[in-house]
């Protein structure tokens, strides 16, 4: 016994070396710069604030591709981090408002994306409602498109002029099928 006490009276305390940061799927972690929400429409901070209520509807979101077609930077930055993260792990759902109130620059413009109501009994009204934000936001995203090529066809020679209307064609045909999808026909 006294052996062990007298090799711990003289054994010095041995520094261990920090380990390693670790890095997570082999690539360092981008960082997201905070945004604001300053003059959003409202339909995209709508899908934003339903994103993080419901991840029903947030699944519904990410099959509609609509967030490519978001106007507002900071909107359309805050749902690609929130449907990164959750497809990263779905089972943190939870832990999405946090993000984004961390990527916010500030958080009080957030009060109005957390004030929904329970959906317990209102899912139905939710997904309708997200169902016409959707289409909205696609409407707006499709006339942009339009008034934009409509501005290049003004300064256009013909031959660049006829691809140009059959852009504009395209894109109000793509309007049309917007609008019967929404009503339910085929």
């Amino acid at each position: 016994d006294k052996w062990v006490l007298r090799e711990m009276q003289d054994e010095k305390p041995k520094v261990m070396p920090k380990p390693a940061p670790t890095v997570v799927n082999n690539a360092p972690r981008e960082e997201i710069p905070k945004v604001s929400l300053a003059k959003a429409p409202p339909e995209e901070a709508y899908l934003v604030g339903i994103a993080l209520n419901s991840a029903e509807l947030l699944v519904k979101i990410i099959g509609s591709g609509v967030v490519s077609e978001f106007n507002h930077s900071g909107c359309q930055t805050l749902l690609s981090a929130v449907i990164e993260r959750y497809g990263q792990n779905p089972n943190d759902f939870d832990k999405l408002a946090p993000l984004v109130v961390s990527l916010v620059t500030d958080p009080e413009e957030l009060t109005g994306l957390f004030k929904f109501w329970s959906l317990t009994g209102a899912e139905d009204e939710a997904e309708r409602v997200t169902l016409n934000c959707i289409k909205r936001v696609k409407q707006r995203f499709l006339k942009r498109q339009s008034q934009l090529i409509a501005g290049q066809l003004q300064n256009s020679s013909e031959a660049d002029g006829l691809e140009k209307l059959e852009q504009i064609m395209n894109i109000n045909k793509n309007r049309i099928q917007l609008n019967r999808q929404v009503k339910g026909e085929p």
